[in-house]
């Protein structure tokens, strides 16, 4: 197969949508490890729920606040809200996570 060499923009594009993935991951594992759907999550952190669904798919970019409004309520811990905000080291809610990593 031929190989294809991607553009500047075209990397950036598909490093924002792995980076999209990696938050919305996180977060459903989070929320689902505390018992919260994201109706329960987002009345819980005070967030409008078709605000919290925009912000997961991508479409919408969620405002500091609301970031740690989510890590708050979900009680993450520090390595967690690093992941969150674009850390390249494995949190606790991502399958290559080791402990001794960290």
């Amino acid at each position: 197969m031929p190989r294809v060499t991607l553009t500047e923009a075209a990397r950036r594009v598909e490093a924002e949508r792995q980076r999209q993935e990696r938050v919305r991951r996180i977060v459903y594992t989070a929320a689902s490890a505390r018992g919260y759907d994201m109706k329960k999550l987002s009345a819980k952190a005070g967030l409008e729920y078709q605000s919290l669904c925009r912000w997961l798919r991508g479409a919408a970019v969620m405002p500091l606040a609301g970031v740690v409004k989510i890590a708050e309520v979900l009680k993450l811990d520090d390595q967690t809200r690093a992941a969150l905000m674009g850390s390249k080291t494995r949190c606790r809610f991502e399958a290559e996570y080791r402990e001794d990593a960290g």
